[in-house]
């Protein structure tokens, strides 16, 4: 961020972390000028009127085990 605002030195760059719900509320008032969210596999974040969604991206989820955990050998294993 701040080679973003050295690089365009007539804008104000800042960070503010908000839940996606809120983040949006946020960008409906105005408040934020763009905002980068995230969902859960699952869920979806309810249609607001006047925005666009654009995806940029898929994070993966990672399980992370002890070494000698008993599932450490499988290559995928099911969260249910």
């Amino acid at each position: 961020m701040s080679l973003l605002g050295r690089r365009y030195s007539g804008i104000d760059v800042r960070l503010r972390e908000a839940e996606p719900p809120h983040a949006l509320d946020l960008l409906a008032a105005g408040e934020v000028d763009l905002t980068v969210t995230f969902t859960h596999a699952g869920e979806q974040l309810s249609d607001s009127p006047g925005l666009v969604r654009i995806a940029i991206g898929e994070d993966p989820v990672r399980l992370v085990l002890p070494r000698f955990h008993p599932m450490r050998n499988r290559p995928m294993c099911r969260l249910t």
